[in-house]
């Protein structure tokens, strides 16, 4: 029996969203090589990381109060670097990946 996926409202508006534009939604059938999406994985972890490091040790509220409502939605300054910074997750994640390419060479 197939998995089941419990979507919110947003995610639902990104799929309709997906559908319209044309994305392949079948993940049986990948249009995508295997490299790209390994890449697009550790792109949005590293994106997801800049985003979350300026909060990580802030509460709800704080964000909140921060940020608005609804939650961090751009960069924020982060480790003296106006744009975001990615930190050690990231920098831990780079290591694993090369050593894993060279392992397999």
């Amino acid at each position: 029996m197939p998995p089941t996926y419990s979507y919110g409202y947003e995610d639902l508006n990104a799929i309709s969203s997906m559908r319209r534009t044309g994305v392949d939604m079948n993940p049986t059938e990948p249009s995508i090589s295997r490299g790209a999406r390994a890449r697009g994985c550790f792109l949005g972890g590293a994106l997801g990381d800049a985003l979350g490091a300026p909060v990580e040790f802030w509460s709800l509220d704080r964000i909140i109060v921060q940020c608005g409502p609804g939650g961090v939605t751009a960069m924020l300054p982060a480790y003296g670097r106006d744009g975001g910074a990615i930190t050690d997750d990231t920098q831990m994640t780079l290591f694993a990946i090369e050593g894993l390419l060279t392992a397999e060479n």
